[in-house]
């Protein structure tokens, strides 16, 4: 039984991604630092599986059919102190963030 609530897990989080996509400017994915680099703990199967999936499948312009998601796209990585550890640096960090 646990195992196919991993498998309905995976499903939501896959379905949650493609909605947040769909209809968000700005996309956050929140990780832990020293996750990054690991094939399963750093969200890796999410990201190659529902977001690049998803810009492969988008319908193109020929124009723009072998464009890069990158010349659509910001990509951006900002590291932030972690809330249990330095709540008060990581508030201003996220505040730093907003602007």
């Amino acid at each position: 039984m646990e195992e196919k609530g991993g498998r309905d897990d995976t499903a939501f989080k896959n379905q949650s991604a493609r909605f947040g996509l769909a209809v968000s400017e700005i996309v956050l994915i929140n990780m832990w630092c020293h996750d990054t680099g690991h094939e399963q703990t750093a969200k890796k199967p999410l990201l190659k599986k529902t977001v690049f999936q998803i810009w492969d499948s988008v319908p193109k312009p020929q124009a723009h059919k072998e464009t890069p998601s990158s010349g659509f796209f910001n990509a951006e990585v900002v590291a932030l102190s972690c809330f249990e550890e330095n709540e008060e640096q990581f508030k201003e960090q996220a505040a730093n963030l907003r602007q």
